[in-house]
């Protein structure tokens, strides 16, 4: 709520005025303001629901310590506005809101508890009754929804390229360049970001495979090879304006941005195929180095690591073409860059293949398998294959083409007892978890009908990270959780075994729940998932730990 829009601030009155003196200044300032605006003032601060709002964002004249310092959020909103009008950065102030509302935001907190004892205060010397402590936490809820709604109409209304620089700076600056998590607040608006993108995503995405594609298969010439980098290039800097704010965010989780991993997945194993089957060694370098010059990796530190590795090991094998492209000048005076390339490596063929192979079982093994998690090799294992690939470069002169023996099969492993369904559930809430978030009218149905496996199921509210209903469903049934508050929110699940404890859930794609007043009466979300043995239902799911749930 900006300061012009605070009820106390349109009335000028104070939190601990009385009714009476509320309605005697209504009836002032109607005369000098609009009589509309002055009476859903006076409205809200006798309505104890809406008053709530009004009071956790108003400003105080007496000067006195604390009064939330959420009272602060009216004036940073104005700030960031009156910035944006002027084209200035504003992530400075948008860092202060969130951090204002990250002291609130825990109920058990010495400044939650504070808080609210402040406001039963001023609602005694008032004379009107005083809130719970659940009814303050739904309003901090509502008031950073409100705040995010009004963060994006202020961004929204930018022009796209300043949009996308003051993101950058705003995940810069709440994130310490992606080295600490952001704010809730922060964090649910780069969430909201992240859907705002995705068609654009998935859309670059596929222009770039796509181009890709073409490089592979079209054996270009040096005509060719010039203009494909040059609009692989226009695409890749078109894609890292974009999304260059979602990799400091997920760096800032400990997690690479899995769709800019994919794209450069892709862009390696292009270069890999052009040195390998196409012989053109000097073109894949050139390749790999789109991305490092415009430091398109920057947040992606592993895979930066593996594409500098790629880039030396195919400059030493470019230099090693130049000396024997002019040794063989220097014996018959006859030869071209394109017959080095065609001679260049069967000493170094091997090696750069190799690598390729390590880097796709490492790095890109989940292509088309997006439900195994993501595992790092453990640091022995790693600095063994490294010392494996010096080797390799070290003896690559000295390979021959002559077959090796095939290495020996691993012994098959040995089936593991298939889970048995945990008996006894019945559908229904768990009764020692809380319902939360229940002052709305969205639902989310899951439906497990489709499963021979009981499920666990948390339904998270992604702006404050923490779960507002848990509840299970037997195997062949499901269960709608209702009267949810409008937001951001994901669905958590694990199967109940009766003779095995299961490492690892899954969680959906996160969806908004919304909820408006139209003429012809409330329009509201009614979410529906539904689970499969493999998880491949109506929402694209993720796996996770156990212990995330």
């Amino acid at each position: 709520m900006r300061t012009q829009d605070n009820p106390f601030d349109i009335l000028g009155v104070s939190p601990t005025d009385r009714k009476s003196v509320i309605l005697e200044r209504a009836e002032e300032c109607a005369l000098f303001d609009e009589p509309e605006r002055i009476d859903r003032a006076k409205e809200t601060l006798l309505d104890m629901n809406t008053r709530l709002a009004a009071e956790l964002t108003c400003y105080r004249s007496e000067g006195a310590e604390g009064y939330l310092s959420y009272h602060r959020v009216g004036a940073l909103l104005d700030q960031i506005y009156a910035a944006a009008a002027r084209g200035e950065s504003f992530a400075a102030e948008i860092n202060a809101l969130a951090a204002c509302d990250e002291t609130y935001a825990v109920p058990e907190s010495e400044q939650f508890c504070r808080l609210l004892e402040e406001i039963k205060a001023h609602r005694a010397a008032a004379g009107l009754p005083a809130p719970d402590a659940s009814a303050l936490l739904d309003r901090l809820d509502a008031l950073r929804r409100s705040i995010i709604a009004q963060l994006k109409e202020c961004l929204n209304d930018l022009p796209a390229a300043l949009l996308l620089k003051r993101m950058d700076e705003i995940a810069q600056l709440a994130t310490h360049n992606g080295t600490a998590r952001a704010p809730v607040l922060i964090e649910a608006l780069l969430d909201m970001y992240e859907i705002e993108t995705r068609q654009f995503a998935d859309r670059q995405a596929g222009y770039i495979r796509a181009h890709l594609t073409k490089m592979r298969t079209a054996a270009p010439d040096a005509a060719y090879a010039d203009k494909s980098l040059t609009e692989l290039s226009a695409y890749l800097h078109t894609w890292q304006n974009v999304m260059q704010t979602l990799q400091i965010y997920y760096r800032s989780k400990g997690q690479e941005h899995a769709a800019t991993a994919g794209i450069f997945g892709d862009l390696r194993e292009t270069a890999i195929h052009l040195h390998n089957e196409g012989h053109r060694t000097i073109l894949a370098r050139r390749l790999l180095t789109v991305p490092m010059e415009m430091k398109a990796l920057r947040y992606l530190p592993a895979k930066e690591q593996i594409l500098q590795k790629d880039i030396a090991l195919l400059s030493d094998m470019i230099r090693t073409m130049k000396t024997n492209l002019r040794e063989r000048i220097a014996g018959n005076g006859q030869a071209t860059e394109e017959t080095t390339e065609e001679s260049s490596g069967s000493g170094c063929f091997a090696v750069f293949a190799i690598l390729g192979m390590l880097f796709f079982f490492v790095l890109l093994g989940n292509h088309g398998q997006s439900e195994q998690p993501h595992t790092e090799k453990p640091a022995a294992q790693t600095q063994q294959s490294e010392r494996k690939n010096s080797t390799l470069e070290n003896e690559a002169a000295q390979e021959q083409s002559a077959p090796k023996s095939p290495a020996p099969k691993p012994p098959a492993p040995k089936p593991s007892a298939e889970p048995v369904a945990r008996s006894g559930i019945r559908t229904g809430y768990d009764p020692e978890q809380t319902r939360q978030n229940a002052t709305g009218l969205c639902s989310v149905t899951v439906d497990n009908t489709q499963n021979n496996m009981p499920v666990y199921v948390r339904i998270w509210d992604m702006v404050r990270h923490t779960p507002v209903r848990a509840f299970y469903i037997r195997q062949g049934e499901e269960f709608t959780a209702e009267n949810i508050t409008p937001g951001l929110y994901e669905v958590r699940y694990i199967e109940l075994y009766e003779n095995d404890a299961p490492a690892q859930g899954a969680k959906s794609e996160q969806f908004h729940l919304e909820q408006r007043q139209t003429y012809g009466g409330t329009q509201y979300s009614e979410i529906s998932l539904t689970l499969y043995k493999v998880r491949n239902g109506n929402m694209q799911t993720t796996s996770i730990a156990a212990d995330e749930i």
